[in-house]
């Protein structure tokens, strides 16, 4: 709906080619595929990193905390969940007490948040060195979906930023998760998270 015509200056294009030449090291005429992939990893990097410096202030009110106890949050318990992806041991059963929604990564909206994202992406690595490891057929058909299949899924997010190579998929080191998969890494980090708390 606007159009900032003072990013049309000199000055900033200026700055954002030498970001773009400068990645990687010095590179004086940066290709159309060497610019394409430094443009992406400027924005993505961008679009993640928090500012250094805002202007606001700490929030001291206690409005977050009254969140979790309002009526419209309900409570679920994380052992049902546990159980439904069959993953269910003792350390786990005695591990899992109550949390709430709004604390899930998972949230109803269907937004993804940059944590379901990061699970995502670390569930696609630990199933790729799974396949790489032990040469399993049937591994890979139960943790990682076909090569060259579409990264569709929202949390899917930072696996279609990293997979640069687009026209040919069966070069990429990168591997999309199945669900199982993403389910069995999301119960281990909560179990981690849970008898591992942070101070």
């Amino acid at each position: 709906e606007f159009f900032l015509t003072y990013r049309l200056n000199q000055d900033v294009l200026e700055n954002l080619f030498s970001v773009i030449r400068q990645r990687g090291g010095y590179n004086r005429n940066p290709t159309a595929r060497t610019f394409r992939t430094s443009f992406r990893i400027n924005c993505v990097k961008n679009l993640i990193a928090p500012p250094v410096h805002g202007n606001c202030e700490p929030d001291d009110s206690s409005v977050l905390e009254t969140c979790a106890s309002s009526p419209g949050i309900s409570i679920i318990n994380a052992e049902d969940t546990i159980v439904q992806n069959n993953v269910m041991t003792d350390d786990v059963s005695s591990a899992s007490d109550t949390h709430s929604v709004a604390s899930s990564p998972d949230s109803d909206d269907g937004t993804p948040t940059l944590e379901s994202c990061a699970e995502v992406y670390l569930a696609g690595y630990i199933g790729k060195r799974i396949v790489d490891k032990y040469k399993c057929d049937i591994c890979e058909g139960t943790f990682l979906k076909p090569v060259g299949s579409l990264l569709d899924g929202k949390d899917e997010l930072m696996l279609v930023y990293k997979t640069f190579e687009s026209k040919t998929p069966t070069i990429t080191s990168l591997r999309a998760p199945t669900p199982l998969l993403i389910s069995i890494c999301k119960t281990v980090l909560n179990v981690f998270s849970k008898k591992f708390p942070s101070t």
